[in-house]
């Protein structure tokens, strides 16, 4: 939690003086080849021990990719990986696709 203060310009009849507030404030990213960053909710995030997963929509289903948590923000992270524009990252159902992957591991 951060205490700020601001100046709201154009309407603002809702709001009063001291009012507390949850906004959503969006974090600048780098979108180079090397250290893009993609912002999802928390809930896209699994987890196998201390490694970070997404899990990444393929011609075949999903595939668990690993990546870092380079920020972290409510129900927000920020996540630096293989992860491409335009790919599609599950933001629901991760428990199950991490169930469906971890247990094929611990098969072998």
């Amino acid at each position: 939690m951060v205490t700020l203060r601001a100046l709201v310009q154009g309407k603002a009849s809702r709001l009063r003086p001291g009012e507390v507030l949850s906004v959503d404030l969006p974090t600048a990213t780098s979108n180079t080849p090397t250290t893009a960053a993609w912002e999802l909710p928390l809930s896209a995030v699994a987890h196998d021990g201390q490694q970070a997963y997404v899990f990444v929509r393929t011609a075949d289903g999903f595939e668990a990719r690993a990546v870092h948590v380079a920020a972290r923000a409510g129900q927000r992270v920020q996540i630096q990986g293989p992860v491409k524009a335009g790919e599609q990252v599950a933001v629901s159902g991760v428990v199950a696709l991490k169930g469906a992957w971890i247990n094929p591991k611990e098969a072998q």
